[in-house]
């Protein structure tokens, strides 16, 4: 008989050939959220002497022998090897997501007018909780797949010596999920194409300037969403941060052109933000 290689041998080393076996033999597990596809698999010490074949003490139970499928005993030895899955009832993939954690993070550029009022648009480079590429190709605003596009915002500014205040009044924005990505700086419309996933409301904005560097911060909650396929999950933002999270902004306060609108580059993080005895929804 040609040699057959043991289960430990043939288990998956990625998040994604975890996912794809998954899916193959149908079982009913998912595996942690927070693994990209291609993410290696953590390599688990295991109990057992030196060279013992995993699921031998599976296998010689006459409990799990009358109860468990000769697959599940296969699934539950791959599962003992690679220390990666979880049982259905655990941290599924909707969850919410813990408070404090990074939420999101993502590029921005937005165009000032003279008169202060502007616009915003950008995309997510990063969304906890959502697994696999957030784009469809080298990672730019072109290959984007989750973008966003706010509404117009207005800036007051306050003078405090050598630094300045920019104020934001409350506002919103929009978050798309766009399976043929085609962002482009030059078309901000571009980042509102696809499925509305989200609308957002943020509340008031204060971004301080130094001269060299320009940050800023506000909190903002999902009032609107939908849910949403993407790689073969379900998802809903609001399923995620049911509470909202806060953004902090950095801006290169140098604009890339001369003439108004004026364009502005910033990056940004998000955190979630946690249920609260005294907060109401």
């Amino acid at each position: 008989m040609p040699h057959q290689k043991r289960d430990s041998e043939n288990a998956p080393r990625t998040a994604g050939e975890l996912g794809r076996l998954i899916a193959e033999k149908g079982y009913k597990w998912t595996m942690d959220p927070r693994l990209r596809d291609s993410d290696p698999l953590p390599k688990c010490a295991r109990g057992g002497k030196q060279g013992q074949r995993l699921g031998q003490s599976l296998e010689s139970s006459d409990r799990l022998k009358t109860t468990t499928t000769e697959h599940m005993r296969r699934f539950w030895r791959l599962a003992w090897a690679t220390g990666t899955l979880f049982i259905s009832t655990q941290i599924p993939i909707a969850a919410a997501e813990p408070s404090g954690q990074v939420a999101s993070h993502g590029l921005e550029r937005d165009a000032v007018n003279a008169d202060g009022t502007g616009q915003g648009a950008g995309y997510f480079t990063f969304i906890q909780g959502i697994v696999g590429s957030l784009f469809s190709g080298q990672p730019s605003e072109a290959t984007a797949f989750f973008t966003f596009k706010t509404d117009q915002f207005s800036t007051g500014v306050i003078s405090n010596g050598s630094v300045i205040a920019l104020l934001h009044p409350p506002g919103r924005f929009t978050i798309y999920l766009n399976t043929t990505p085609s962002g482009n700086w030059n078309d901000f419309t571009t980042f509102a194409q696809g499925k509305a996933i989200a609308i957002v409301e943020f509340g008031t904005t204060q971004d301080i300037n130094t001269g060299s560097a320009q940050i800023g911060y506000t909190s903002a909650k999902i009032i609107e969403s939908s849910s949403f396929d993407f790689q073969g999950q379900r998802y809903n933002l609001r399923d995620l941060f049911p509470h909202g999270f806060t953004i902090a902004f950095n801006t290169n306060p140098t604009p890339i052109n001369s003439s108004f609108p004026l364009i502005f580059c910033l990056g940004f993080t998000s955190f979630a933000i946690g249920s609260d005895a005294g907060q109401t929804d």
